[in-house]
Formats: structure tokens, C-alpha cells, sequence
């Protein structure tokens, strides 16, 4: 994986998991939709599928704990559905990656 796309993964997967803004979260999952195929990865075809797996394994996590988030201030609540939404939206794209490759 490039560098900076390294970089770029990373951070987005750092908010996800441990951001108190849902607002924050939402736009990390976004951010990591906008990868269009695992080529744009820059890795081999092996590393870019496991890449995206532990991506999937990451958003599932983050659907799985969206209401764990005791910190959260009572205004972050009213942006769970779109949070839901964009990381099963997030998700799926990177499923269809993976099964596209296989």
C-alpha cells in the first residue's frame, strides 16, 4: 500500500473507531468509500485483499459498538442512523471489492 494512502486508511480507521463526534465518524467512512477498486490500494493484488478485508473487519466492529460510545454528548445520538448507513454503505463497497477479485 502507498504511502500516503497507508497514512490516509489509517487515520480514517483511528476516527471511526474512536471519534466522540458521529459527524467526524460518518465522514471517515465516507472518505474511506471513495476507494474505487483495490488497485487504487497501490499494493499487490494478495496484499490488497487482505487490506480491504481488515477494513470490513474494522467497519464491522464500528456497526457493532456505534452505541458504545458513552462519551458521546446527547447530540451526537440524533446522527446514529446516517452513521448505520454509511458504514454499511462503506462496507458493502469493500465487500464487492473483495468478491469481484475472487
Amino acid at each position: 500500500m502507498q504511502s500516503f494512502t497507508f497514512d490516509l486508511v489509517k487515520s480514517c480507521i483511528s476516527c471511526i473507531l474512536n471519534s466522540k463526534n458521529f459527524k467526524v465518524r460518518i465522514a471517515a467512512a465516507n472518505a474511506l468509500g471513495q476507494f474505487s477498486s483495490l488497485e487504487s490500494f497501490g499494493a499487490t493484488s494478495t496484499e490488497q485483499v487482505s487490506k480491504v478485508e481488515e477494513i470490513i473487519q474494522v467497519l464491522d466492529t464500528a456497526l457493532q459498538s456505534r452505541f458504545d460510545l458513552v462519551e458521546a454528548s446527547f447530540g451526537e445520538y440524533k446522527y446514529q442512523e446516517q452513521l448505520k448507513e454509511q458504514l454499511e454503505t462503506t462496507q458493502a463497497k469493500f465487500k464487492d471489492m473483495v468478491s469481484g477479485n475472487r
